[in-house]
Protein backbone atom coordinates (compact mmCIF):
# COMPACT_ATOMS: atom_id res chain seq x y z
CA UNK A 1 0.00 0.00 0.00
CA UNK A 2 1.20 3.48 -0.92
CA UNK A 3 1.74 5.83 1.96
CA UNK A 4 0.03 9.23 1.84
CA UNK A 5 2.06 12.35 2.15
CA UNK A 6 1.02 15.04 4.64
CA UNK A 7 -0.55 18.12 2.92
CA UNK A 8 1.97 20.57 4.41
CA UNK A 9 5.05 18.79 3.21
CA UNK A 10 6.38 19.90 -0.21
CA UNK A 11 6.66 17.22 -2.85
CA UNK A 12 10.01 15.50 -3.02
CA UNK A 13 10.57 16.31 -6.66
CA UNK A 14 11.18 20.05 -5.87
CA UNK A 15 8.14 21.51 -7.60
CA UNK A 16 6.38 24.58 -6.04
CA UNK A 17 7.38 27.99 -4.70
CA UNK A 18 9.27 28.84 -1.57
CA UNK A 19 7.87 31.41 0.86
CA UNK A 20 10.54 33.93 -0.20
CA UNK A 21 9.50 33.66 -3.84
CA UNK A 22 5.86 34.22 -2.89
CA UNK A 23 6.68 37.29 -0.74
CA UNK A 24 8.79 38.83 -3.53
CA UNK A 25 6.02 38.24 -6.10
CA UNK A 26 3.42 39.83 -3.80
CA UNK A 27 5.72 42.83 -3.24
CA UNK A 28 6.19 43.37 -6.96
CA UNK A 29 2.43 43.05 -7.62
CA UNK A 30 1.56 45.52 -4.84
CA UNK A 31 4.12 48.02 -6.16
CA UNK A 32 2.59 47.83 -9.66
CA UNK A 33 -0.96 48.20 -8.30
CA UNK A 34 -0.03 51.29 -6.27
CA UNK A 35 1.62 52.87 -9.34
CA UNK A 36 -1.46 52.22 -11.49
CA UNK A 37 -3.82 53.66 -8.87
CA UNK A 38 -1.61 56.76 -8.65
CA UNK A 39 -1.98 57.29 -12.39
CA UNK A 40 -5.77 57.00 -12.15
CA UNK A 41 -6.03 59.66 -9.46
CA UNK A 42 -3.85 62.01 -11.50
CA UNK A 43 -6.03 61.43 -14.55
CA UNK A 44 -9.21 62.14 -12.59
CA UNK A 45 -7.73 65.40 -11.27
CA UNK A 46 -6.65 66.45 -14.77
CA UNK A 47 -10.11 65.68 -16.14
CA UNK A 48 -11.77 67.75 -13.41
CA UNK A 49 -9.47 70.72 -14.15
CA UNK A 50 -10.14 70.47 -17.88
CA UNK A 51 -13.89 70.23 -17.31
CA UNK A 52 -13.86 73.34 -15.10
CA UNK A 53 -11.87 75.29 -17.66
CA UNK A 54 -14.15 74.21 -20.49
CA UNK A 55 -17.23 75.30 -18.54
CA UNK A 56 -15.56 78.64 -17.72
CA UNK A 57 -14.71 79.20 -21.39
CA UNK A 58 -18.31 78.49 -22.37
CA UNK A 59 -19.60 80.92 -19.73
CA UNK A 60 -17.15 83.58 -20.89
CA UNK A 61 -18.37 83.14 -24.47
CA UNK A 62 -21.97 83.39 -23.26
CA UNK A 63 -21.19 86.70 -21.54
CA UNK A 64 -19.35 88.11 -24.55
CA UNK A 65 -22.09 87.00 -26.95
CA UNK A 66 -24.65 88.75 -24.73
CA UNK A 67 -22.63 91.96 -25.07
CA UNK A 68 -22.18 91.48 -28.82
CA UNK A 69 -25.93 91.03 -29.29
CA UNK A 70 -26.94 94.09 -27.20
CA UNK A 71 -23.88 96.17 -26.37
CA UNK A 72 -25.71 99.29 -25.22
CA UNK A 73 -28.69 97.66 -23.52
CA UNK A 74 -29.34 98.86 -19.97
CA UNK A 75 -30.78 95.47 -19.09
CA UNK A 76 -29.41 92.09 -19.97
CA UNK A 77 -29.96 88.58 -18.71
CA UNK A 78 -26.71 88.67 -16.72
CA UNK A 79 -27.53 91.94 -14.88
CA UNK A 80 -24.19 93.31 -16.04
CA UNK A 81 -23.29 96.90 -16.77
CA UNK A 82 -23.89 98.18 -20.33
CA UNK A 83 -21.05 99.23 -22.63
CA UNK A 84 -22.24 102.85 -22.85
CA UNK A 85 -19.85 104.36 -20.34
CA UNK A 86 -16.19 104.87 -19.67
CA UNK A 87 -14.28 101.90 -18.33
CA UNK A 88 -15.82 100.80 -15.03
CA UNK A 89 -14.16 99.63 -11.85
CA UNK A 90 -13.91 95.89 -11.33
CA UNK A 91 -17.26 94.31 -10.39
CA UNK A 92 -17.54 90.89 -8.75
CA UNK A 93 -20.50 88.53 -8.67
CA UNK A 94 -21.10 84.81 -8.27
CA UNK A 95 -22.68 82.98 -11.19
CA UNK A 96 -24.25 79.55 -11.57
CA UNK A 97 -23.67 76.80 -14.11
CA UNK A 98 -26.16 78.44 -16.47
CA UNK A 99 -24.44 81.83 -16.34
CA UNK A 100 -27.16 83.48 -14.29
CA UNK A 101 -26.14 85.60 -11.29
CA UNK A 102 -26.29 83.70 -8.02
CA UNK A 103 -26.35 84.91 -4.43
CA UNK A 104 -25.49 81.43 -3.17
CA UNK A 105 -22.10 81.05 -1.47
CA UNK A 106 -21.93 77.62 -3.14
CA UNK A 107 -22.08 79.03 -6.67
CA UNK A 108 -19.62 77.27 -8.95
CA UNK A 109 -17.99 80.38 -10.45
CA UNK A 110 -16.99 83.86 -9.39
CA UNK A 111 -17.03 86.47 -12.17
CA UNK A 112 -14.88 89.59 -11.92
CA UNK A 113 -15.32 91.99 -14.82
CA UNK A 114 -15.00 95.54 -16.10
CA UNK A 115 -16.54 96.99 -19.24
CA UNK A 116 -16.74 100.26 -21.13
CA UNK A 117 -14.89 102.50 -23.47
CA UNK A 118 -11.15 102.51 -23.35
CA UNK A 119 -9.24 105.74 -22.86
CA UNK A 120 -8.69 106.06 -26.60
CA UNK A 121 -10.53 108.61 -28.71
CA UNK A 122 -12.42 105.82 -30.48
CA UNK A 123 -15.72 105.46 -28.60
CA UNK A 124 -17.08 103.04 -31.20
CA UNK A 125 -15.22 100.18 -29.53
CA UNK A 126 -15.74 98.95 -25.99
CA UNK A 127 -13.51 96.74 -23.89
CA UNK A 128 -14.79 93.69 -22.01
CA UNK A 129 -12.33 92.20 -19.54
CA UNK A 130 -13.44 89.30 -17.37
CA UNK A 131 -12.01 86.65 -15.08
CA UNK A 132 -13.90 83.53 -14.09
CA UNK A 133 -12.51 81.69 -11.08
CA UNK A 134 -13.64 78.49 -9.42
CA UNK A 135 -14.60 77.51 -6.83
CA UNK A 136 -16.43 80.78 -6.19
CA UNK A 137 -16.14 80.48 -2.41
CA UNK A 138 -12.37 80.97 -2.65
CA UNK A 139 -12.76 84.46 -4.13
CA UNK A 140 -11.61 85.94 -7.44
CA UNK A 141 -8.20 87.15 -6.29
CA UNK A 142 -7.07 83.91 -4.65
CA UNK A 143 -4.09 82.67 -6.68
CA UNK A 144 -4.54 79.05 -5.58
CA UNK A 145 -7.82 78.60 -7.46
CA UNK A 146 -8.34 78.02 -11.16
CA UNK A 147 -8.88 81.08 -13.39
CA UNK A 148 -10.04 81.75 -16.92
CA UNK A 149 -9.29 85.24 -18.28
CA UNK A 150 -10.77 86.86 -21.37
CA UNK A 151 -10.22 90.34 -22.80
CA UNK A 152 -11.95 91.40 -26.00
CA UNK A 153 -13.12 94.50 -27.82
CA UNK A 154 -16.68 94.83 -29.06
CA UNK A 155 -17.81 97.25 -31.76
CA UNK A 156 -20.71 99.46 -30.67
CA UNK A 157 -22.20 99.91 -34.14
Amino acid sequence: MKQRQAPCVPPKDGRGFSIIEVVIALGICSFVIVAILGMFSGGVRTEADASGELNAANLAELIVSEYRANPTSQTNSMNMKPLTQTLTAWTTQNIGWDGAPSSSPNAPYCLRYRVGWTNSANTNVALVSLTLSWPAAAGPLNKSVSHYDLVTEIPLQ
